[in-house]
């Protein structure tokens, strides 16, 4: 199944050259570091760059990951905390 990750120029170059998508990392939150997370969104009109107040209009990178696991997913979103390889990543915008 395909699902879609939304980021920017600067962070998908850092994708590129670390070897997986991984959500961001050295992010901090009242001071305690962050798990990398990663979202998705299962249909590519619904991903983009999000913040504070939810979808951003800044100009983004859309990728598209394959997940052979699933055959059927019945929400909008997925998430992960598990890096993925780069080989099952393509930039489609």
């Amino acid at each position: 199944m395909k699902f879609y990750h939304g980021t920017t120029e600067k962070n998908w170059k850092e994708i590129q050259k670390e070897g997986v998508l991984w959500g961001r990392k050295d992010q901090y939150w009242m001071g305690n570091k962050m798990s990398r997370i990663t979202y998705f969104a299962k249909n590519k009109e619904d991903a983009g760059i999000f913040d504070d107040r939810g979808i951003t209009k800044e100009k983004c990178v859309i990728l598209e990951v394959d997940f052979p696991e699933f055959k059927e997913y019945h929400h909008w979103e997925f998430v992960t905390y598990d890096p993925i390889k780069i080989d099952r990543v393509k930039r489609i915008s």
